[in-house]
């Protein structure tokens, strides 16, 4: 239960503000290659694989800094 309560607060909190930046940057055009959903996709799908990954642990980031990390190697 734990889990699905955790999972459904980042969903609410970070990726609805990752969509939203994607959004606003695409508007300012920028990236101009790939398309919003695409980015918002993507940047979901490496965070929710880093959670359950051994990379937090060794990299011994915050979870902030591993989350910016992530977003600017997919941009």
């Amino acid at each position: 239960m734990l889990r699905q309560y955790v999972e459904q607060c980042g969903d609410a909190v970070v990726c609805q503000r990752v969509d939203e930046l994607f959004r606003e940057g695409h508007r300012r055009g920028l990236p101009a290659e790939a398309p919003p959903e695409l980015l918002s996709e993507v940047t979901r799908c490496a965070s929710e694989r880093l959670l359950t990954s051994w990379v937090p642990r060794k990299c011994d980031g915050s979870a902030t800094g591993l989350l910016w990390a992530t977003g600017d190697t997919v941009l």
